[in-house]
């Protein structure tokens, strides 16, 4: 499973397979649209929430996940090392990326 989480307030994507939007009524609107084709874990979140917090409760919520998207956030050495120990975490332009190393595909 993928999750996509963005902190970008004008989500606008084909839905993942589970999305964790932080709210704004653009974002909501879109939530609100397409809540029936995604997980149904998937979720908002205001935006003074921990990042660390946002990524945590998504492991929580979808343990079957296979890749987590962070979108408009920067990888820092400390988000690096806080999610090392889930799997493979990589920069991208527009935030980074964790990919589990254990098999969920059963």
């Amino acid at each position: 499973m993928k999750v996509l989480v963005s902190l970008h307030t004008q989500f606008s994507q084909m839905p993942p397979d589970a999305v964790w939007l932080i709210e704004s009524p653009h974002n909501r609107a879109w939530f609100n649209l397409h809540h029936h084709e995604v997980d149904a874990n998937s979720a908002t979140f205001r935006d003074w929430c921990e990042p660390t917090d946002i990524i945590s409760a998504v492991i929580d919520h979808h343990p079957a996940w296979g890749q987590i998207v962070v979108e408009g956030l920067p990888l820092t050495l400390d988000l690096a090392e806080a999610f090392a120990r889930y799997g493979e975490v990589l920069a991208l332009q527009d935030g980074f990326t964790i990919t589990s190393m254990k098999d969920n595909s059963h």
